[in-house]
């Protein structure tokens, strides 16, 4: 149990010799950060007291009132884990091309982008990414792309783009949090990069230069 007193000298600006102004209204705000999934979550209740002086000086606790139990009810897990940077490496100047060139810092890539979550029966999970900027200035807004490695089909990130779409199955075997790895077939068997993100030169818009952009990633459920 948790007491947290609140005297008026803790706010003049609702106070008046020493004590508060009538038909003062109180509000408590409980943030609580679940660590786990958890099913029919409860907050305990809370109270609410105040000391009443009388005239004689003397003190009386009364009871203001009680929230009782919270119910939060069920917590799922679900945390998207994204690289701190996807790079394409430096090449040198030459003849521009047409050109894929794949993701250098695979490993990184590899090891953080992941999705985990809680599974619940006929859930869809999607992630999307998308660049946050349409300057057409800068190059990287026309060359960056993403290859679906099943189908080979291909878009541009300036649009809301699908890098995962699954469905958990109607019969869950475990509660336990599942843990995927994304990019699970953008390599194929050799360690070539067969699918997920490219950047495309074009030998009809030559840029030479150091480019960066942002994108935003995003992880929805059908809860």
């Amino acid at each position: 149990n948790n007491t947290l007193k609140l005297e008026p000298k803790d706010f003049p600006n609702l106070a008046s010799e020493g004590h508060f102004v009538s038909g003062i209204r109180f509000e408590v705000d409980t943030n609580v950060q679940v660590l786990k999934a958890a099913k029919g979550l409860n907050l305990l209740s809370m109270h609410m007291s105040t000391e009443y002086q009388h005239p004689d000086n003397t003190l009386e606790s009364l009871a203001l009132g009680e929230s009782g139990a919270i119910k939060i009810g069920n917590v799922y897990n679900l945390q998207l884990m994204i690289p701190s940077k996807i790079d394409f490496g430096q090449h040198p100047l030459g003849k521009f091309v047409t050109k894929d060139y794949p993701i250098v810092n695979k490993e990184e890539v590899r090891n953080s982008l992941n999705l985990t979550y809680t599974p619940i029966a006929k859930n869809n999970l999607k992630v999307t990414i998308q660049l946050r900027e349409n300057n057409t200035d800068n190059p990287l807004t026309k060359w960056l792309l993403y290859k679906d490695p099943a189908t080979g089909m291909e878009q541009n990130l300036l649009s809301e783009t699908t890098i995962f779409n699954d469905t958990v199955p109607d019969v869950i075997t475990s509660n336990e949090d599942v843990h995927r790895q994304l990019t699970t077939s953008w390599w194929n068997d050799k360690d070539q990069q067969v699918g997920g993100m490219f950047l495309r030169t074009n030998k009809d818009q030559p840029h030479w230069g150091k480019f960066d952009t942002i994108a935003d990633w995003t992880v929805t459920n059908s809860i």
